[in-house]
């Protein structure tokens, strides 16, 4: 993996960041807080990862399955 951040598109950053969770495993990715093991920097959305990615911890699900946490609070939740 590259020590490099991916960066975010521009459209991507318009929203709030948001938690988001695998529903095969429970692994989460939190925008706000990056993924510095993936190469995503903070305020990187989801919806920028390639197209190809998949769930780190499972690998079952794709992004498109992944779901968003709506009891998550980005601003005092760190990503496990």
């Amino acid at each position: 993996m590259s020590s490099a951040y991916a960066s975010a598109s521009p459209a991507a950053v318009a929203s709030e960041p948001a938690r988001w969770r695998c529903p095969e495993c429970g692994w989460s990715y939190d925008e706000a807080q990056g993924d510095r093991d993936e190469g995503f920097a903070p305020n990187t959305r989801l919806e920028s990862f390639p197209d190809d990615w998949s769930c780190p911890d499972c690998g079952v699900r794709d992004k498109r399955d992944f779901e968003r946490d709506p009891e998550a609070h980005t601003a005092c939740i760190s990503n496990e």
